[in-house]
């Protein structure tokens, strides 16, 4: 028995309805756990970040403090030794007419030889 065609065109417009209410269903729930998908991936990156941003901040907490520790152990070590010269200076081992024996000695390197006996030393020959 073979029905009327209005029958089989209603049962096709029924069909073709039915798939693409279908397709348009699976669209939106694909589409819906994409987007869960990349907010999950998203709150875990901003987590992670906020995880290295403190790790971040601590250790130049630390490095700053040890910086500040130095320094003042550099401070405190030029201080004593100012402090030390000026209590003690004549505990110092340097002769108290120093700045003449350097003079002299600058003097003596950077002057020309002086006459021996009434005349100047030969000069050299010129090396090759």
């Amino acid at each position: 028995m073979i029905l009327s065609p209005w029958f089989w065109l209603g049962i096709l417009i029924l069909v073709a309805g039915a798939g693409a209410t279908g397709y348009a269903k699976g669209s939106r729930h694909a589409q819906d756990a994409a987007r869960a998908a990349h907010a999950t991936a998203l709150e875990s990156a901003i987590k992670d970040a906020n995880e290295r941003a403190q790790i971040d901040a601590q250790a130049l907490i630390d490095h700053e403090r040890a910086r500040q520790e130095v320094r003042t152990v550099y401070v405190d070590k030029v201080r004593t030794i100012t402090e030390t010269i000026n209590a003690n200076p004549t505990g110092c081992m340097v002769p108290t007419d120093y700045r003449l024996q350097l003079n002299a000695a600058i003097n003596a390197a950077n002057h020309s030889a002086a006459p021996v006996n009434g005349k100047l030393p030969a000069p050299s020959a010129p090396s090759k």
